[in-house]
């Protein structure tokens, strides 16, 4: 007789997609948390760098800031750089971190995203600044909204806030991570493995004298023609309903 209740298997299963999910974790995601304006929307006025300085103020309600997107365009046949600081407290305040620098080719208006080193700490509820710095002769074009309604920050020019009537068209937030398509490939492969696991313990084996022998776990609510005691599969087995039905 063979009894197929093999705990092993569905240990292995949830191993394996738990390897797969930890180890293949690639891309990212962006996770929203401030803006003063939308992705589809058109931004129609703009300052100009270098011949401005510009910031503008925020107060994030997360830990830590991770991107942050500007609308802008340039005109610079060479390209322009471009790199955005990250000040604490006053549109001069200290710099807690900076982007990694982008090139920018003559086009269009995009609303470009920017990428810190990391996930950078910031203190919820305290105001920071984000500052564009050209790293190149430019001119570029900032674009900002005017009015705005955004509350918790504004536009600063040369030092100067606008005085809550206009900002900069912004978006920032944390980088989250996103399971790769091979990971969520063995989410469902561990998945399906484990409802064939839960099949395969129903399955029935041919016993001695014609009757037909099945184990399965007590109180599971199966149903059977009569049932043996509990004292007859010996070892490991010995908590296991042992069932026999024709």
């Amino acid at each position: 007789m063979r009894i197929f209740y093999q705990t092993s298997d569905l240990v292995r299963i949830s191993v394996l997609v738990v390897s797969l999910v930890t180890t293949e974790v690639v891309g990212q995601g962006l996770l929203v948390d401030q803006a003063s304006g939308t992705t589809d929307e058109v931004v129609q006025n703009s300052s100009i760098i270098p011949i401005r300085q510009i910031a503008q103020s925020f107060t994030p309600s997360l830990s830590a800031v991770g991107w942050v997107q500007f609308s802008l365009y340039t005109f610079t046949s060479s390209g322009d750089f471009l790199v955005i600081n990250l000040r604490q407290g006053a549109w001069n305040g200290p710099i807690v971190s900076s982007t990694t620098p982008v090139v920018f080719s003559p086009g269009p208006i995009q609303k470009a995203t920017f990428y810190f080193p990391d996930n950078i700490a910031v203190t919820p509820g305290q105001l920071y600044f984000f500052e564009p710095v050209l790293q190149s002769a430019g001119p570029m074009f900032i674009g900002y909204k005017f009015p705005s309604s955004y509350p918790g920050g504004e536009a600063w020019n040369n030092g100067l806030s606008s005085g809550d009537t206009s900002d900069y068209w912004f978006r920032e937030g944390i980088v989250v991570p996103e399971p790769s398509i091979v990971a969520l490939f063995g989410v469902g492969a561990g998945w399906i493995l484990i409802r064939r696991k839960r099949r395969t313990d129903r399955r029935v084996e041919a016993g001695p004298n014609g009757w037909n022998e099945r184990a399965v776990l007590n109180g599971a609510g199966n149903r059977c023609s009569q049932k043996a005691p509990d004292t007859y599969l010996p070892g490991r087995f010995a908590g296991i309903t042992h069932c026999l039905f024709q």
